[in-house]
């Protein structure tokens, strides 16, 4: 073995521990994107700032792990768009799907999420059924995971929009069959909307929320997930703390 080649091992050998260590610690600064409003999860509070169940938790989960979090608000298919495109290190609060399984990486959940229909109380479909999903118009949040969960499974998908309140007042005027949203965002604007008429709701999915981060985060920070899912149980909060 000749010195230069015993000299190229010892380097090597040498640098791969400070390699290592550096591809695990855990960065300064944590900047995830969301959207302006998702409640109870993300809430705009009267100092410019955001609120709401998911961000508690991950605040939280941050400051256990000594780290400066930065949260962005966009529009939520914009905020995701953005992590794919290298701005930002990860976005929520979200659930799984296929097309962000693609370039993001999913924690343990903040957020317990379920998605219900949403319909008239004299529509008695079968929600369930093919008729339902053949025949019926329906809506949803743009940029959500139910509005690409309809699209993917071929339902009518005659509605969308960036405001969810704008989302239910599509119900009740009757501009589509039925509405697929969570129940915690949903109930509370339904109350206030509905009127005479009254509505009804069928569980569809269990859909709990976490946080995306990027692979490329990921690659950076290969131990960071695991340390931040650790975390999440002491952070837990009781979604009722954020519900008005």
């Amino acid at each position: 073995m000749t010195f230069f080649y015993q000299l190229l091992v010892y380097l090597c050998l040498v640098s791969a521990p400070a390699a290592v260590a550096s591809a695990s610690a855990a960065p300064e600064e944590l900047v995830l994107n969301t959207q302006y409003e998702f409640p109870p999860y993300v809430i705009p509070d009267s100092q410019g700032g955001l609120t709401g169940h998911s961000v508690a938790v991950t605040r939280c989960v941050a400051e256990k792990l000594g780290v400066r979090l930065k949260v962005h608000a966009y529009p939520w298919l914009r905020a995701q768009q953005l992590v794919r495109e290298g701005i930002g290190d990860g976005f929520f609060p979200a659930s799984r799907n296929a097309a962000r399984d693609e370039f993001a990486v999913l924690s343990a959940p903040v957020s317990p999420q379920r998605w219900y229909w949403y319909l008239p109380e004299t529509d008695n479909s079968d929600v369930h059924s093919r008729d339902f999903k053949n025949n019926k118009y329906v809506g949803a949040r743009l940029g959500s995971n139910m509005h690409f969960w309809l699209k993917d499974n071929d339902f009518n998908l005659a509605f969308y929009t960036n405001d969810w309140k704008t989302l239910v007042i599509a119900l009740v005027n009757h501009r589509v069959d039925a509405i697929l949203a969570n129940d915690e965002t949903t109930d509370p604007l339904l109350r206030e909307l509905q009127g005479q008429e009254q509505f009804r709701k069928e569980l569809c999915l269990d859909k709990p929320l976490g946080v995306y981060f990027s692979q490329k985060f990921v690659a950076r920070y290969p131990d960071f997930i695991l340390r931040f899912n650790q975390q999440v149980p002491g952070c837990e909060r009781k979604l009722t703390d954020f519900i008005e």
